[in-house]
């Protein structure tokens, strides 16, 4: 990732008695600035922000527990990601460069990751915890306390870049309009819904016809989008499989009929306005399947879901 050095330029932060910029000095310094910190070259990448809906409405005590409960179904989605997406997430996973960079907003946060595509399997797996835990097959306990969660979610795909601020306690602050463009359109959202922004649906549509693709697209297709995951990490190529690397989530090869991916509906709200912001953004609505058990010996403890990663109701986003 990108980072932001200001050594070339701490002439301009100097507390000292000289005098404001006249108008071509001004002109002059923005030259240099641009050429110093080289913003126009930043790197894109894809920011997922989740968001527990109605955290505050909780009653106390059951709201203190909260937080926990989100931790621990995050904890459960990456160990589910880690089994069953370890292609896709080779690099982050491994590396554990998500969760080092997740920044935490008490009852939500931002997840930087590499591309539109990982962050929408991430959602689904979030979802599928989520929803574990909803139905009592996942802390099962404190669920009957707390009661049902629901979470928001927000995908945008912009620039973004690391500071590294020397006096305000943190080595690596995120900044940019991903994350900007991210928090705002989800502070749009009143319902459980997975808003993402125009730059992530061009991202789905040249890379791969559409995020409604995702249903059919093989996994092998995946992989040539991503050639440098092969050269860093070589599978041990078994017979008859793709290498050892696999995803749950995307059908294996073209012949194979099944995806785990039910449907995808995305749906063009328009555009909305927030602050001076005007931000064009879609409405995406996913089912997947999945089943799970505790004890693979006993065939009754199978449990079959059906989840949805946000809804299509679009009503009260569009705003003048």
């Amino acid at each position: 990732m990108d980072t932001v050095d200001f050594n070339e330029l701490e002439d301009l932060f100097l507390d000292d008695d000289s005098k404001p910029l006249t108008e071509i000095e001004k002109k002059l310094t923005l030259r240099r600035i641009k050429k110093s910190v080289k913003y126009d070259s930043f790197s894109k990448y894809s920011v997922l922000g989740i968001d527990i809906l109605d955290y505050s409405q909780f009653p106390e005590p059951q709201q203190i527990f909260v937080p926990k409960i989100l931790d621990k179904i995050l904890e459960t989605a990456f160990n589910d990601i880690l089994e069953f997406e370890d292609y896709l997430f080779q690099n982050e996973i491994k590396t554990y460069s998500i969760r080092n960079s997740f920044i935490d907003q008490g009852d939500g946060g931002f997840y930087i990751l590499e591309t539109p595509l990982h962050s929408i399997i991430l959602a689904l797996y979030i979802e599928s915890a989520l929803r574990r835990f909803n139905s009592f097959n996942l802390m099962s306990k404190i669920r009957s306390i707390v009661g049902p969660l629901k979470l928001r979610y927000s995908i945008t795909y912009d620039t973004l870049y690391r500071y590294e601020g020397k006096w305000t306690g943190d080595n690596g602050k995120f900044y940019g309009p991903a994350i900007i463009h991210c928090a705002r359109i989800m502070s749009k959202d009143k319902l459980d819904r997975c808003l993402i922004d125009e730059s992530s649906y061009l991202w789905f549509l040249e890379k791969m016809q559409g995020i409604e693709s995702l249903k059919i697209i093989p996994f092998e297709h995946i992989k040539l989008l991503f050639p440098n995951y092969l050269a860093q990490y070589a599978p041990k190529e078994k017979s008859g499989e793709i290498g050892s690397f696999k995803s749950f989530t995307l059908r294996d090869s073209q012949s194979e009929k099944e995806s785990h991916i039910e449907s995808v509906d995305i749906l063009k709200i328009g555009q909305i306005s927030v602050k001076k912001d005007k931000l064009n953004i879609y409405n995406l609505h996913m089912q997947m399947s999945f089943s799970h058990t505790l004890d693979e010996s006993d065939p009754h403890s199978w449990k079959y879901y059906l989840i949805s990663l946000g809804n299509l109701n679009p009503e009260g986003l569009i705003s003048n």
